[in-house]
C-alpha cells in the first residue's frame, strides 16, 4: 500500500464543508454531508483515511455543539483501537505522523473530559 496524502485528506474535508456552506447549507449539515461523502469503502482498506476524516469531523462537531453522541465516541474508540495496532510509518511521513498522533491525543483528551462532565 502506498503512502496516503494526509494533509490533502484534511484540506479536502474542510474545503468540502466550505463549499456546502457557500451553497447555503448550515454548518452542522455541511459537516455531516462532507463526512458522508469523504467516507471510503471498503472500510478496512481505507481505515486510516476514514479515521482521519472521523477525527476532523468530530473536532468540528464538538467545536460547534460542545458535545458528542455515544455513536460518535464508540466509532472513534473502535478506529483508535484498530489503528493503534498498525505501523503508520508505512502510510504517513514523519511530519504527518506527528500531526496525526497529536490530533488523536487531543481529541481523545476532549472526549475523556466530555465524558467526565456528563
Amino acid at each position: 500500500m502506498e503512502k496516503i496524502k494526509y494533509f490533502e485528506i484534511i484540506a479536502l474535508f474542510y474545503s468540502g464543508i466550505f463549499d456546502q456552506i457557500r451553497q447555503g447549507i448550515d454548518l452542522h449539515s455541511a459537516i455531516n454531508i462532507e463526512f458522508d461523502s469523504s467516507w471510503k469503502y471498503p472500510e478496512k482498506e481505507n481505515s486510516l483515511s476514514n479515521f482521519i476524516v472521523l477525527i476532523h469531523c468530530l473536532t468540528a462537531v464538538y467545536s460547534l455543539h460542545k458535545s458528542f453522541t455515544k455513536k460518535e465516541i464508540d466509532l472513534f474508540l473502535e478506529y483508535s483501537e484498530y489503528i493503534k495496532h498498525k505501523d503508520l510509518i508505512h502510510w504517513l511521513d514523519k511530519d504527518e505522523l506527528e500531526h496525526f498522533n497529536e490530533t488523536v491525543y487531543n481529541l481523545n483528551a476532549t472526549i475523556e473530559a466530555f465524558l467526565l462532565n456528563t
